[in-house]
């Protein structure tokens, strides 16, 4: 009969020993589907915010194209006021202009003092903002193959700019900044 008791005790053990995996497994596995919700939130994040400054490259091209103060080579300077930047020499020469070598996109006044960039107005996901600054990188030709372009010629050259894109998103501050060159 003694023998009988040793059983029952020893089952009461296996079935606690057996629950406590069981609930180990079942934490683990909902801590561990918590990461993947967490990961899928960072990198919705992440795209969301990347199309944005995806979006705000194309509003400052637009700009450089259909509005004259942005293509305005005499309204840019080294302080980029209103976000137009220029460091280098003789800007209005096709032959002599050069471009500087500052990293203005580095200086964080550029992207706190409202009167050194632009603010896009152009997203469409309403929990990111953004901005950007052009920067005049001097003169190419127009066609880079064939005749050589005479620097007596305007229309034989084009203006080079880089343009960079700063987007943030509101909730969470994730932020994305993409430069681009543009030939105009």
């Amino acid at each position: 009969m003694m023998e009988t008791k040793k059983e029952k005790g020893s089952s009461l053990i296996y079935t606690m020993v057996f629950m406590g995996i069981m609930i180990t497994a079942g934490l683990t596995a909902v801590q561990f589907s918590s990461l993947e919700q967490r990961t899928s939130s960072n990198f919705r994040t992440k795209q969301t915010t990347f199309f944005g400054a995806e979006t705000i490259l194309l509003e400052a091209e637009q700009c450089i194209r259909e509005d004259a103060a942005c293509s305005n080579i005499a309204l840019f300077d080294t302080n980029c006021t209103n976000g137009l930047c220029f460091n280098g020499s003789d800007r209005t020469s096709t032959v002599s202009c050069r471009s500087g070598n500052q990293r203005p996109w580095e200086q964080a006044a550029i992207w706190t003092d409202t009167a050194r960039h632009i603010a896009a107005t152009n997203l469409t996901a309403p929990t990111v903002t953004g901005s950007f600054i052009i920067e005049f990188l001097c003169y190419v030709p127009r066609n880079p193959f064939g005749v050589t372009p005479n620097p007596a010629n305007p229309a034989d050259w084009s203006s080079l700019y880089r343009i960079t894109a700063l987007a943030s998103m509101d909730i969470d501050g994730a932020r994305v900044m993409l430069q681009s060159t543009y030939k105009w």
